[in-house]
């Protein structure tokens, strides 16, 4: 049977309850899909109703929502029906899950009960010709893969998408449909979970952060450490979509060739002694063309 042209996102909670923030990216990535489909973007949320109505002001027309305890006791086995049951209900043409280990998890035990195909490591995706074009980073980021489902609307296709492949953008609409949705009976936990331990310390969520800017003793004190803040404010909205290669382009014309290469081993130092130089690569045709190669060829 043929797909419908809804996109949905699996959004995750954390420990207060509230939606992690892959999770909101990925109900406007939905959105934004579904509506090149003529769609609708939706969602399921493993949490709360308040969460449910916090993840409909970014663009999910419906959420479904369950807070069963049984959620919490077994990460994985319960959740992974709930999510099966509501696709083999309602049969949307995509499903956005965050890449994350147990929406890992979830991907992988949907994908074996319902016989569905999965991309990985989804960093970018974009409707083209009627079908949704995924891209995937191998090497190291070296590399930027494009693929897409054969059986696209014909069956329904899973993606496991990273941080930063969308932006969450809270459109202020209240009007969602927000359905609780019972979990699927017979469902025989997998594990209980008997005690959580939050770490001390302070660390980040580094798996949420779109940009990672980093420092350490080379900065000589922690009153330095603005210096990397500085870094961090000064790096583009684009930065956290450029492969490895363009990222080390960036940095290298942005710091380094104005303030050393150009000064002590260029332009400054040849005209201080009243040289006029010209160096071949420096020409601005040989620039314009290698800046339009693709990485994996410069």
């Amino acid at each position: 049977m043929a797909t419908n042209n809804d996109v949905w996102a699996v959004v995750e909670t954390d420990g207060s309850g509230k939606p992690k923030k892959l999770g909101l990216e990925l109900v406007t990535l939905a959105s934004e899909l579904a509506g090149q489909y003529s769609g609708s973007g939706g969602a399921i949320v493993l949490g709360s109703q308040e969460a449910a109505d916090a993840v409909a002001q970014y663009g999910a027309t419906s959420a479904f929502y369950n807070a069963d305890p049984r959620l919490k006791g077994d990460l994985t086995g319960p959740a992974s029906a709930l999510i099966a049951s509501l696709i083999g209900q309602h049969n949307p043409r995509l499903v956005l899950f965050p890449s994350t280990p147990v929406g890992k998890d979830w991907a992988g035990r949907v994908a074996g009960k319902l016989g569905l195909g999965i991309e990985a490591d989804v960093i970018e995706a974009k409707v083209e010709d009627g079908k949704t074009t995924v891209v995937n980073p191998a090497f190291n980021g070296a590399l930027r893969v494009s693929s897409r489902f054969t059986n696209e609307g014909e069956k329904t296709g899973l993606l496991l998408v990273r941080p930063g492949a969308g932006t969450a953008k809270n459109a202020g609409s209240g009007n969602a449909k927000i359905i609780e949705a019972p979990l699927p009976d017979g469902i025989t936990p997998g594990m209980t979970l008997v005690e959580s331990v939050t770490e001390k310390g302070g660390v980040p969520d580094l798996a949420g952060a779109q940009v990672i800017v980093a420092g350490g003793r080379g900065l000589g004190s922690p009153e330095k450490f603005s210096l990397v803040n500085e870094l961090a404010d000064s790096l583009p909205t684009s930065y956290q979509s450029m492969d490895s290669f363009n990222r080390a382009e960036f940095l290298e014309a942005s710091l380094l060739l104005p303030g050393y290469i150009l000064s002590s081993q260029g332009d400054r130092m040849s005209m201080a002694h009243g040289v006029e130089g010209r160096y071949p690569f420096l020409d601005h045709r040989v620039v314009e063309f290698a800046a339009n190669l693709s990485p994996n060829l410069r």
